[in-house]
């Protein structure tokens, strides 16, 4: 960048270089000054010299222009001071100094004529010092006059003070003085140079800001520090004994504080000693040596009890299946049996009812001839009305035949474990070690997790022992009566039930979640009949103590009680799509009460409202929309209420429409402000009012009517009805309703 050497030298403020420039230089300067002090001759540059010309040099440079301070008079005025004249360019030794040029005396012509002549000479060799213009020299001779003209801008040099020495420069100094010399010679060179000189003095201007901050932050904080050291507060506040007593008491107070935290300190790290004494202690007995090996006999017990269970659940699955299959073919040939007698009848009496064919080989004649004996037994169907229809049960023989298997079955099931120890074979002595391991070594026994274990390690056990249960039977054995769930709920209760983060509190409830709920879903999809009132009622009151006892069952989370939710849900459903007929004849058969068209449509509408009861036998145990849609929606809306509507006797009627109000629950009709809650009872509503304007326009005044609509009166009360109520009072007059 700074390649070219340099023509000419400006001096620049000393002070504005950096601090490593002038370190640098350091050297060099003391070199070339230690010799022309001793000499008094110092060597001038070629640019700079004594002259005698009042001409000032035109050569200043942009540089120094923006470099040179204030600072340089004073530089000028040392240099003026101390340095000499050397002697082949001094004046002579006539030349006035300061103080006789007070005495303001005038040299003569001949001095001045060779001043002149010297300026002369220095000039045409441009070798010269322009010296300040102080005065116009009024004592010019006249035949000079011409050459002063053409000097006008001029001052004469005895007139100015001549620097006898060059001022010693820095290397900014030296570097300003390059870069000015080339922007006065080389006017026309490219722009390129002239940036870089732009940027470095930018930078050198921004180094001398921060230098000025740096000066001007470091002199502020020491203005702070003295202040602050000074700050001393023109009066003192006053002090009494009160204020004394106070602070002492305050210090005394805290004092006894942190003596107490400190005596509460030695307490706890006495406790401690005294703890890790008692452990020492009990270690050195022998106590390590004990507890590795009951875990070592717990490793080799708990081998041994899940090698065996491995094999014994082998069986255990065999026999499980052997029972199910049994239970299970029994339910589909009661299923089928049903079916096929209702598939039976409908096809005989629809023969009798609607028969025209006249290719019937006499089918029909011996159809109607059977329908004319069934009207012998119109007194016992009489006696026997309004009663719901028996539940399925195998013939004596069938259920001979099933206790004969069943029994069978259960001889095997009790021999899988005959050949295995009872502490692998009962649970409560299996259960037995673990709470010993419980006892000895709690804080093992919770980092092993034995509380989530140990429902699945039991499970093979349990479900042994409930081989024989079936939740569908009335004779069947309550599940709380068991072995292996009083076993349970006393390991539970020995380690304390009121612990809130005991793990062994939920022991039971999973063993039920993942053991028992599961055989009871099997049951629900295979073997259980939803029109079967004994099994709907079973199942149902074993549902409702399980939810009652466990919050595993209002879980929505439990998968396996989400799954058997669903499967009672389904059968439901299917009973109703599959099982619900309802047979419509003319009426003329229908107001026989004593023809087979009517006995076989009553068997069917009593069929219907059982599994209606059935179904209303869940509330509260699946959804509550679930009930409305397989109770209301479809049973009661698609199959009884068209046969109410065609009922021809209204003590028939009456008695449908009571035996369809029993299967509501009573919780649809509570809280509900004398108004019906459910909409979906509005058409039954509908029908009793209509049955009992019907019944009181026929024969308001006779005492079987009265009956009759009373009872009407009463289902429409105890269904909020009131409405209806009061509009049957008020026009016909029942009063003391």
């Amino acid at each position: 960048m700074f390649s070219k050497k340099p023509k000419r030298n400006f001096r620049t403020r000393r002070n504005e270089s950096s601090e490593e420039d002038e370190e640098k230089t350091n050297e060099e300067e003391e070199k070339s000054i230690k010799p022309a002090c001793a000499l008094r001759r110092p060597k001038l540059p070629q640019s700079r010299g004594i002259s005698c010309t009042s001409k000032p040099e035109k050569a200043t440079a942009k540089t120094e222009s923006h470099n040179v301070s204030a600072e340089d008079s004073d530089d000028n005025v040392t240099d003026e001071k101390l340095l000499e004249l050397p002697e082949q360019e001094t004046l002579t030794n006539d030349t006035p100094s300061s103080s006789d040029e007070k005495e303001d005396a005038i040299p003569d012509a001949k001095q001045i004529r060779a001043a002149r002549k010297q300026r002369r000479e220095a000039k045409a060799h441009k070798d010269y010092i322009p010296l300040n213009r102080e005065q116009e020299g009024s004592r010019l001779s006249e035949e000079e006059e011409d050459e002063s003209e053409r000097d006008s801008d001029e001052i004469d040099d005895h007139e100015r003070r001549i620097q006898f020495a060059p001022k010693l420069k820095t290397l900014r100094e030296r570097l300003a003085e390059e870069m000015s010399g080339r922007g006065s010679e080389d006017d026309g060179t490219d722009s390129e140079e002239d940036e870089d000189r732009i940027l470095w003095e930018e930078q050198q201007i921004r180094k001398g800001v921060r230098m000025q901050k740096h000066s001007a932050r470091n002199s502020s904080q020491e203005v702070a520090r003295r202040k602050r050291k000074c700050d001393i507060p023109e009066s003192l506040p006053q002090v009494s004994i009160g204020i004394i007593k106070k602070r002492v008491g305050a210090k005394l107070e805290t004092l006894r504080q942190v003596n107490r935290g400190r005596a509460m300190e030695r307490q706890r790290i006495q406790v401690e000693m005294e703890s890790a004494r008692a452990a020492l202690e009990q270690l050195e007995k022998g106590s390590a040596h004990k507890q590795h090996r009951f875990y070592k006999a717990m490793r080799l017990y708990t081998q041994n009890l899940l090698q065996c269970l491995a094999e014994k659940t082998v069986e255990i699955n065999a026999v499980e299946l052997e029972v199910h299959t049994l239970l299970i073919d029994q339910a589909e040939a009661l299923l089928s049996r049903r079916r096929e007698a209702v598939r039976e009848e409908s096809t005989r009496l629809q023969l009798v009812s609607y028969n025209t064919d006249p290719s019937d080989n006499g089918y029909a004649g011996q159809a109607l001839e059977e329908a004319q004996g069934q009207s012998q037994l119109c007194e016992t169907a009489e006696a026997n009305f309004g009663d719901l229809p028996a539940d399925e049960e195998p013939q004596p023989e069938e259920a001979a035949e099933l206790c004969r298997k069943r029994d069978e079955i259960m001889r095997e099931a009790e021999n899988i474990f005959a050949d295995v120890h009872e502490d692998f074979s009962d649970v409560k002595n299996i259960l037995s070690k673990f709470d010993e391991w419980r006892v000895s070594f709690a804080e093992s026994y919770d980092n092993a997790y034995i509380g989530l274990c140990l429902p699945k390690l039991l499970a093979p056990l349990i479900r042994h022992q409930l081989i024989g249960w079936d939740p569908l039977s009335t004779d069947s054995e309550d599940i709380e009566a068991f072995p292996w769930y009083t076993a349970v709920q006393q390991f539970c209760q020995k380690r304390g039930s009121k612990e809130v983060e005991n793990p062994d509190n939920s022991i039971l409830a999973a063993i039920i979640e993942k053991t028992v709920v599961p055989k009871i879903q099997g049951f629900v999809e295979l073997v259980w009949d939803p029109l079967s009132t004994g099994q709907s009622h079973c199942l149902a009151s074993l549902w409702r103590s399980l939810w009652d006892d466990y919050l595993v069952f209002r879980d929505e989370k439990s998968k396996p009680v989400k799954a058997l939710l669903e499967a009672v849900i389904d059968r439901m459903r299917s009973a109703v799509d599959v099982d619900v007929f309802i047979p419509l004849y003319p009426k003329k058969f229908l107001d026989d009460t004593c023809s087979p068209q009517f006995q076989f449509q009553d068997r069917q509408f009593y069929s219907a409202v059982k599994l209606l009861h059935n179904i209303t036998l869940w509330h509260g145990l699946v959804p509550e929309d679930v009930l409305i849609e397989l109770g209301l929606n479809k049973l009661l809306s698609r199959y009884l209420m068209i046969t109410l509507r065609n009922a021809p006797c209204e003590k028939h009627s009456v008695e449908k429409c009571k035996k369809v109000a029993a299967c509501f629950p009573k919780s649809w009709f509570e809280d509900v402000n004398d108004s019906p809650s459910i909409p979906e009872l509005q058409t039954f509503s509908k029908h009793l009012l209509q049955t009992a304007h019907t019944l009181c326009k026929k024969s308001p005044n006779t005492s079987t009517i009265r009956d009759i609509v009373t009872d009407l009166l009463t289902l429409l009360r105890n269904m909020k009805e009131l409405d209806s109520v009061t509009e049957i009072v008020e026009n016909y007059h029942f009063e003391g309703f």
